[in-house]
């Protein structure tokens, strides 16, 4: 297949980046450039510069009346902020961001309070916990509690929601991502090229349910994260990255890494030990590695295996 002059162009680009800065940085370098080039390739390629820009897409401009990204409000995290829920969702098909997918947005919407609704769902606007103002800090300078509306197929419970306060997105339908939302789809393809920076920074952890988020890493990463281990309190995790590096958040306590060893197979997985006082890891050639209270009780390293390892369990 015959290659465009954008791709030669951003992939020669790649490659100076890649010696310039090294594996520290460029990843999340390439993303956004990435982004750029499919979102806005001219303004990219001819505005010096404006890569970061470029990336937030179409109506990203408070004026616009589109509303803002969580992650670009929500400390960098891509879901619904304290004091809103996920109040309905739509999608855009064909979208380059997710393999030719559809992408799709959830609406967070502000919670009430003793007022009633209107008949669209929604409370007044003295009755809401946010006040409307446009985003700044950003090229993402979209809208933030201002948008009055409610698509309605998420938390069907709750009669009355205040204004839209961001945008959830995700690749992943919104049913999966939470349970109260219903299959009924709505479609919008002018939001198909709507992005932000934030939406492609490594090291994001998305927590659901009763899983409390502790937090994630907040610098551009060596290697991609490949699992995660919860503490016994569920108040806590550890995350390992391909590279055999460990991030504690909560109440997991570090105990030692593989990071900055020479690896022969990347690390996949970890597990915890039943207390917490230590984990496992395992690399693609089985390979073990334990830290801290956890016994070592063998591994296949050195064994040729017809496939790789791609995780690993503790005993209780």
């Amino acid at each position: 297949m015959m290659k465009t002059r954008a791709q030669r162009f951003t992939e020669r680009t790649s490659a100076v980046l890649a010696r310039r800065v090294g594996r520290r940085g460029f990843i999340v370098r390439a993303a956004i450039a990435g982004s750029a080039m499919m979102v806005d390739p001219l303004r990219y390629l001819l505005r010096p510069g404006s890569a970061y820009a470029a990336v937030c897409g179409p109506g990203a401009d408070c004026a616009s009346g589109w509303t803002v990204m969580c992650c670009s409000i929500n400390r960098g995290i891509n879901q619904c902020p304290p004091g809103s829920i996920p109040a309905g969702w739509w999608k855009a098909d064909n979208s380059g961001f997710c393999g030719g997918g559809p992408r799709y947005y959830i609406d967070c919407n502000a919670s009430c309070g003793a007022c009633g609704c209107d008949t669209s769902g929604v409370c007044a606007p003295n009755c809401q916990n946010c006040t409307a103002r446009c985003n700044t800090g950003t090229c993402d300078q979209r809208r933030v509690c201002w948008n009055q509306f409610r698509y309605g197929q998420c938390h069907q419970e709750i009669r009355c929601v205040g204004a839209v306060v961001c945008r959830q997105v995700s690749c992943t339908p919104p049913w999966q991502v939470d349970p109260t939302c219903s299959q009924l789809a709505l479609t919008n393809n002018a939001t198909a090229l709507h992005d932000a920076p934030c939406l492609h920074q490594p090291g994001a952890v998305f927590a659901f349910g009763h899983a409390p988020f502790e937090g994630a890493p907040a610098f551009t990463l060596n290697a991609p994260l490949v699992g995660i281990a919860a503490t016994p309190s569920g108040t806590g995790y550890w995350l390992v990255a391909s590279d055999g590096g460990i991030f504690t958040f909560g109440d997991a306590q570090f105990h030692g890494s593989a990071g900055g060893l020479p690896l022969n197979r990347p690390v996949v997985g970890m597990a915890a030990s039943p207390d917490g006082g230590g984990y496992w890891l395992t690399a693609t050639d089985g390979g073990i590695f334990d830290y801290g209270n956890a016994l070592f009780s063998g591994s296949e390293g050195g064994v040729v295996l017809n496939k790789p390892v791609v995780g690993i369990a503790s005993a209780s």
